[in-house]
């Protein structure tokens, strides 16, 4: 595994990506999904993508996860509809219904969680219960789980943490500098 960090270069070269691999960078054009990815989203993706998985990279160019590539590789729809209330968006058969009102923020957050509605749906990670407490509790999680998946779908730790290397490098900023750890997390925090 390799942190991947963008460095703006001022000449005819634009935008790279240099990896850190041990103490040397290399070089490189593309980083994909299953190196950014956490490795339960990749699996998750694997079961249904497998052999499709190395048409999923970002560049320097095109920094964001492309959640339309993913739609498409997973023969998935998605139709923009007025919807009532704070409905953001629902998930039947192979289409995505989504509030046509919302922001684009909050659009791709909602598309993001119905594809991982999809996903854990069509992969057995769905719990199921005839027990009515139970089932509360098992909605809970799973509402819990989709959520969490559409954050780390479209903010993966690792494309964060390179970011904010980046963002370090850029401003000559040295977080060794006499900073104790806990005012380094306290930094961190704040960025």
């Amino acid at each position: 595994m390799f942190t991947p960090i963008v460095i703006n270069l001022l000449n005819d070269v634009g935008s790279i990506f240099l990896v850190r691999v041990g103490n040397q960078l290399k070089v490189i054009e593309k980083v994909h999904y299953e190196d950014i990815l956490e490795s339960k989203i990749v699996r998750l993706f694997q079961a249904f993508i497998k052999d499709k998985m190395d048409q999923l990279f970002i560049t320097s160019e095109h920094f964001a996860i492309d959640i339309d590539k993913l739609l498409f590789q997973l023969n998935l729809n998605v139709r923009y509809i007025k919807m009532e209330g704070n409905t953001s968006g629902y998930l039947s058969g192979r289409t995505i219904y989504i509030n046509n009102n919302h922001s684009i923020n909050n659009t791709r957050f909602s598309i993001a969680r119905e594809l991982g509605r999809y996903l854990f749906k069509n992969t057995d990670l769905m719990r199921d219960s005839n027990d009515n407490s139970l089932k509360n509790l098992h909605e809970m999680i799973y509402e819990s789980d989709v959520n969490k998946f559409s954050v780390d779908l479209l903010m993966p730790k690792k494309q964060i943490e390179a970011l904010v290397y980046n963002f370090y490098e850029v401003n000559n900023i040295n977080l060794s500098s006499g900073l104790s750890e806990k005012e380094r997390k306290k930094l961190l925090n704040l960025i």
